[in-house]
């Protein structure tokens, strides 16, 4: 499976999302918070449907290969310099060399550069310069070029949600499109998502009223199993399939990631 490290994606929900895709018969999706795309990407990559439709909002692939040359020099840098890949935090001597090196670089790639340099319980918050005190994990762009590859087979656009629920909202043609909907959960903190911004019930309420004017069939993420199935009856919504599924937040604490499958 093709992937990316992105913070809240969709990968360990890839072979449900598949399925539900094969017996619909559906030959094309189309994802209004798209994120990273790993379900778009692979249900491509995998011959499952026929074409993809992304909302790139954030524009993270029109900055992601200059990001991967600028984590190749890094790594390069950083190796060059005397730095060991390790778990454990680096020797003050190191951490000061790194953060030299990485204050020379857009702050706009320092988020994408976290994955490799900063502990990951700092990286759902503002990263700051001395943030940087670490070299781990995987650091080769191999997986990644291959990933931007299939992004590159895919329709793209940057617009709000609303907008693209209008545009791509209804079939055409020969098409049986499905909606997959992951919004910033609601009452949940979303790097992703501009860092502060997240989905309270107002907004929540305004994307169920928003996916009540469009036409397809659509599969949706939230946090709680009773709130976005309540939500959704509510909005008299046909509801297919309800499924959950655990996910760690920390070593202490998870909570229930729900997927729900609607037809119009």
């Amino acid at each position: 499976m093709l992937t990316i490290p992105f913070s809240g994606n969709k990968k360990t929900r890839y072979k449900e999302v598949a399925d539900i895709v094969k017996r619909g018969g559906y030959n094309a999706v189309y994802e209004p918070f798209a994120g990273s795309a790993v379900l778009s990407v692979n249900l491509y990559n995998n011959k499952i449907i026929e074409k993809a439709v992304i909302n790139d909002y954030d524009g993270l692939f029109d900055i992601y290969q200059e990001y991967l040359d600028i984590k190749e020099k890094l790594v390069a840098d950083c190796l060059a310099a005397g730095l060991v890949k390790q778990k454990e935090l680096q020797p003050p001597d190191k951490r000061e060399v790194l953060q030299d090196l990485v204050s020379k670089i857009d702050k706009k790639f320092w988020y994408l550069l976290a994955n490799n340099f900063v502990f990951s319980g700092r990286r759902s918050t503002e990263i700051r310069l001395q943030d940087f005190r670490y070299f781990m994990n995987e650091t080769g762009t191999e997986e990644q070029r291959a990933y931007l590859k299939i992004i590159d087979n895919l329709v793209r656009c940057s617009m709000d949600y609303k907008q693209f629920l209008k545009m791509y909202g209804r079939d055409y043609l020969n098409e049986k499109g499905l909606m997959i909907v992951d919004p910033p959960y609601m009452n949940a903190h979303q790097k992703s998502y501009s860092n502060e911004q997240y989905f309270g019930l107002g907004k929540t309420l305004e994307l169920m009223k928003a996916l009540r004017t469009q036409q397809r069939d659509f599969i949706i993420f939230n946090m709680n199993r009773c709130d976005i199935t309540e939500l959704l009856s509510l909005f008299d919504f046909n509801i297919q399939e309800v499924r959950s599924r655990y996910a760690s937040q920390c070593a202490y604490s998870v909570r229930d990631d729900c997927m729900v499958y609607v037809k119009v």
